[in-house]
């Protein structure tokens, strides 16, 4: 799964349905910004859990999958833990990233404090 991935950085752009004021709608934007300044330096990836494989056809990055199915957690974690950088959406996968020490950045809505 992981083979081809150098550097990059790693968006987790989904959050729960009834959530939805969880949702920064700025990621395509994001990934032009990080495309323009870095270049190819950075591979940009999302790893979608089960209910978001679709939601994922919306992002302009790569879709992590394991044959076509969501990471596991322990996947996932491996995956976080090596990023450069993570931008995520108040979810389980930011949590997983303050934990393992990952650098990034979680945003939160207006629902909770950060």
């Amino acid at each position: 799964i992981y083979d081809d991935l150098k550097q990059y950085i790693l968006l987790f752009p989904f959050f729960s349905p009834h959530l939805a004021l969880m949702k920064w709608p700025y990621y395509n934007n994001l990934i032009k910004l990080i495309s323009s300044k870095f270049g190819d330096e950075y591979q940009i990836i999302t790893a979608p859990g089960p209910n978001e494989i679709n939601d994922a056809k919306d992002i302009n990055a790569l879709a992590l999958l394991d044959n076509g199915k969501a990471l596991n957690v322990s996947q996932l974690t491996t995956l976080i833990k090596d990023s450069s950088f993570v931008v995520a959406n108040d979810t389980g996968p930011a949590h997983i990233a303050a934990h393992v020490g990952a650098r990034g950045l979680t945003l939160f809505g207006e629902h909770t404090t950060a």
